[in-house]
């Protein structure tokens, strides 16, 4: 699972297109990707899931940390720990 935060608020290009890159990596397709982001674009955050990135919003809570990343990862919420 990779992660990719954006310390400099909205989502850079440079960041999209490092996202775009490893999801169009053949030796990358079943690698979760998620980002970390203050980002408020819409059509942003939307071209990312569409890519199959994941997305938590700052602030956040470990809850949703945790649920993101049993999402990339494929755990049900059902098994324990």
């Amino acid at each position: 699972m990779g992660m990719i935060e954006s310390t400099a608020g909205p989502i850079a290009s440079r960041h999209v297109k490092c996202l775009t890159a490893a999801r169009n990596a053949p030796a990358a397709t079943r690698i979760g990707l998620g980002v970390v982001s203050t980002e408020g674009s819409k059509t942003r955050i939307e071209r990312l899931l569409a890519q199959g990135v994941r997305f938590i919003h700052k602030p956040f809570t470990p809850g949703v940390v945790r649920e993101v990343v049993q999402g990339i990862m494929g755990v049900c919420h059902d098994q324990p720990a």
